[in-house]
């Protein structure tokens, strides 16, 4: 098979490279990882967790600033009657002990550093040295002491933390920053000979127009790589401010998420003959049962965009060590495992019913290809939940998922467009479809 491509649009995934290379080239000027809010400590929450932050080997650092919420009641309420809230540091080893002490006194005797009272004290400036292995802290606000009759102390609180190495990634940040740039470049680097391969079934249909199947493939390439790009734009702006943007990280976990959907969708579709509709002319009952099907995606859509959103409520969660880790994570990927079972009992189905030798070879790659899509996932993230150290799970999974993504839209899209056993397919033959170009 020969490639032939025009300049101008094997130029464009050069540039588009070009472009996320100079992002990554920014990501080394760093600020701290700042966060900040409002903390109530009052006779029923006396404790309170404020974050967590995942500190390599050497020597890291923090300062925290706290300061009453309301100047006018300072002498009321700002750090109370007591000796005032504390600031106290926990490590990975002792957190979930501390968590499960009944008591706010007993919870204090597990942390591994406290400060001095906080009121009316400058901002706070702390050493976190460790040697052997990168561990997270825990940082909690709390005042034990406060009286039952006592007024609440609204604090507003200023956390910034900074690594070892002078940078604020937290330890299972730093490889994702620097590999989800790379592997964005791969991705559109891959797309020069699938372009190539593109334009030249359009040469050889004459322009016929594209079979649903190439399309619905387009758009989770699409949705992909918008999600790569807006997640090493966030890494860029998190570089630069320590805080980086709610909107492009929740649009790049959103278009991930429905990019795995289309695909999903459309091994479905291929498994159980969807596409059998003819695209000018359907009958009755085609145009029923495509409306049935329009319902279940848009369902399914909803669904999705809902996890993700519920999910994010989560994000700093003290028990929370990548981004599948909620309950709502969990549902999508339990939707992932049914669409998969039902891909598996629909290309079983047409291999028991198809006897044509080369069909057959199509649907057994096809249910090669769909069933590693299906549970490649699921397995990424139990293997990093369950043999995997807290700090190294983010970078197992984040970079993980995102190269199963790469190679099974590459694998698909080199199935569909290359592999003339697809346009033999009865079920398809009504519609213009991709094919084996051999050109001279």
């Amino acid at each position: 098979m020969t490639f032939s491509c025009s300049p101008r649009r094997c130029h464009l995934p050069l540039m588009a490279s070009a472009c996320t290379v100079l992002l990554l080239q920014s990501l080394e000027t760093t600020t701290a990882k700042i966060v900040s809010g409002q903390a109530t400590l009052s006779n029923h929450t006396s404790w309170m967790y404020l974050t967590k932050f995942s500190y390599s080997q050497g020597s890291g650092n923090f300062t925290l600033d706290v300061k009453a919420a309301s100047q006018q009641n300072a002498k009321k309420a700002s750090l109370g009657m007591s000796d005032g809230a504390r600031f106290f540091l926990y490590l990975d080893e002792d957190w979930e002990d501390a968590v499960a002490a009944p008591t706010c006194h007993e919870r204090l005797k597990y942390a591994k550093w406290q400060s001095g009272s906080l009121r009316n004290g400058p901002p706070l400036k702390h050493a976190v040295s460790q040697s052997i292995r990168p561990h997270f802290w825990y940082f909690v606000l709390a005042d034990c002491d406060v009286a039952q009759d006592q007024a609440p102390s609204v604090l507003n609180y200023r956390l910034e933390m900074y690594n070892a190495d002078g940078s604020h990634f937290s330890h299972e940040e730093k490889a994702p920053s620097r590999l989800l740039p790379v592997l964005t470049v791969a991705f559109v680097l891959s797309m020069i000979p699938l372009l190539c391969l593109l334009q030249n079934y359009r040469n050889a249909t004459r322009g016929q127009k594209l079979h649903p199947s190439i399309l619905h493939l387009g758009v989770a390439v699409l949705l992909f790589l918008c999600s790569l790009v807006l997640e090493t734009i966030n890494y860029w702006v998190y570089a630069k401010n320590g805080q980086g943007l709610r909107l492009t990280d929740i649009g790049a976990e959103l278009a991930n998420w429905l990019a795995q959907l289309v695909v999903s969708l459309e091994l479905l579709s291929i498994a159980w003959v969807w596409s059998v509709d003819t695209v000018l002319t359907p009958s009755r009952k085609q145009r029923a049962g495509r409306a049935t099907m329009y319902r279940m995606i848009g369902g399914l859509v909803i669904l999705h965009v809902a996890c993700v959103l519920l999910g994010r409520v989560y994000d700093d969660a003290h028990s929370k060590y990548h981004e599948s880790e909620t309950i709502w994570a969990l549902g999508l990927i339990g939707m992932r495992l049914i669409l998969g079972g039902l891909f598996a009992a629909g290309v079983h189905n047409l291999l028991v019913r198809e006897n044509n030798l080369i069909q057959r070879t199509f649907l057994t790659r096809l249910a090669a290809l769909g069933g590693i899509y299906f549970v490649s996932i699921p397995v990424v993230i139990t293997v990093a939940s369950t043999f995997f150290a807290r700090y190294l799970r983010h970078q197992v999974v984040t970079v993980g998922s995102a190269a199963v993504q790469v190679f099974s839209l590459l694998g698909l899209s080199i199935l569909l467009l290359t592999r003339n056993e697809y346009t033999e397919l009865a079920s398809l033959s009504s519609c213009s479809l991709p094919a084996s170009i051999k050109l001279a």
